[in-house]
């Protein structure tokens, strides 16, 4: 009994940890490059497959392709411009991206980025959203659809160079339920929101 314990746990812990892995944005690999964009639930777009609940979804390769979500996705969370370039995430209408209650999501990790909600598309952030979280960061956040921030909302948050610009378009919808005023917390470093 106590070696069938075991096993079970030993199986497990594998099972978790491949879960929890990332898998790199990567369309080139596929054959597809600008101005051609790839469709998120391509696992041929991926390093390591299609990125699913527990799993971490990154994008640093310079020049890759747009990636379109235009389907339901869950994934635990989402990084762009981890160490390199974050190119340009686009949820078309129709398309739902949700993270992880657990996980934080950043547009322009320490890198620049740009994510586009386009009307009819929905983007939830079940934790913080950081757009423009370290040095070297200028994440951009475009919504004509519609955006909701679990946590806190931060632009330019951690570092000093880092930047965050939010554009709330015609008919765009961010729904927060953190956001501090005082300069020092939410937006910060010449960071912006723009409606």
């Amino acid at each position: 009994m106590r070696k069938k314990i075991l096993a079970c746990v030993a199986v497990c812990s594998m099972v978790v940890g491949i879960a929890s892995a990332a898998t790199v944005w990567n369309p080139a690999g596929n054959g597809i490059v600008p101005p051609a964009v790839g469709d998120w639930s391509d696992a041929a777009n991926w390093t390591a497959g299609v990125p699913v609940v527990g799993q971490k979804a990154v994008f640093n390769v310079p020049g890759a392709a747009e990636a379109q979500v235009s389907t339901v996705v869950p994934v635990a969370q989402f990084v762009q411009g981890d160490g390199n370039v974050g190119g340009e995430l686009r949820i078309v209408s129709g398309g739902v991206l949700s993270t992880d209650p657990a996980q934080w999501a950043a547009v322009g990790y320490n890198n620049t980025a740009l994510t586009t909600v386009d009307a009819g598309g929905e983007l939830n952030f079940a934790n913080h959203a950081w757009i423009g979280l370290n040095d070297g960061a200028v994440g951009t956040l475009d919504i004509s659809g519609r955006v909701t921030v679990a946590g806190m909302l931060g632009l330019g948050w951690a570092q000093t160079t880092s930047q965050g610009f939010v554009n709330i378009y015609d008919g765009g919808i961010l729904e927060l339920q953190q956001i501090h005023g005082d300069g020092s917390s939410s937006v910060k470093h010449g960071s912006l929101i723009n409606i």
